[in-house]
C-alpha cells in the first residue's frame, strides 16, 4: 500500500503530507522518476526522511501519491449537465493532462510497475481503480439519460474511451492532445448508443 491504514503517536500533519507531494511531484516533473529520492524529497520539502518513510515504504510509494494527488485535483470529474458532452469531457481533460510532463511521470509509474509488483499494485489500488470507480459515475448519468446502452459494462466502456490515451501514451512521442482524444471518444460514445 502507498500509506499505512495503520495510525500511532501523534496526528499526521496535512501541511506536512502536502509538502512532501509538491516536492515529489516537481522532482518528478523535472527529472523523472530516477529524481525523486527520499534524500531528494526530503531536502526540498524541509520534512525528515523518517517523518516520509512513516507515511510511505519508498520512493515509488512518494511518487504515485504525488502523481494522483496532482491528477485528481487538476483533472476533476465533469459535470456540464449533458452526460454525452461530460463523457468526451473528461477524455479531453486527461488526454491534455497527460501531454504535459504529468504523462512522462504515469509512463514512468506504469514502467516500474512491470518489474515491482508493489509499485503497480500501489498504482492500481490508488489511481486506476479509484479513478475507474469515479468514472462509473459518468457512464451510469450516460445510461440513466440513454445516451448509452445500458447492456455495456462500465469498465468495458472505460476501456475503450481511455484505452488509446493510454496506449499512446505509452507507445512513444505521438501522445494523443485533447481535440483528437474527444474526437475518438466521440465515436466511441456515438458508437455505443441504443440502437
Amino acid at each position: 500500500m502507498v500509506e499505512s491504514g495503520v495510525r500511532r503517536g501523534r496526528p499526521r500533519s496535512h501541511s506536512a503530507h502536502q509538502a512532501v507531494l509538491g516536492a515529489a511531484y516537481d522532482l518528478l516533473v523535472e527529472g523523472g522518476l530516477p529524481a525523486l529520492t527520499i534524500e531528494a524529497v526530503a531536502a526540498r520539502s524541509g520534512i525528515t526522511k523518517p517523518t516520509i518513510y512513516r507515511r510511505w515504504p519508498n520512493r515509488t510509494a512518494v511518487a504515485t501519491a504525488a502523481f494522483v494527488d496532482r491528477m485528481l485535483h487538476e483533472v476533476p470529474l465533469v459535470d456540464t449537465g449533458d452526460p454525452r458532452v461530460d463523457l468526451i469531457e473528461q477524455v479531453r481533460r486527461v488526454a491534455e493532462f497527460y501531454t504535459t510532463a504529468a504523462g512522462g511521470v504515469l509512463a514512468q509509474l506504469i514502467a516500474a510497475g512491470v518489474t515491482d509488483d508493489q509499485a503497480a499494485d500501489d498504482l492500481w489500488s490508488c489511481y486506476f481503480s479509484v479513478r475507474r470507480e469515479e468514472l462509473h459515475v459518468l457512464w451510469q448519468r450516460a445510461i440513466d439519460a440513454r445516451v448509452v446502452r445500458a447492456d455495456i459494462v462500465a469498465d468495458d466502456a472505460m476501456d475503450l474511451l481511455f484505452g488509446p490515451i493510454l496506449y499512446r501514451l505509452l507507445i512513444g512521442p505521438r501522445r494523443l492532445d485533447g481535440p483528437a482524444a474527444a474526437a475518438m471518444a466521440g465515436l466511441t460514445v456515438d458508437g455505443l448508443a441504443p440502437r
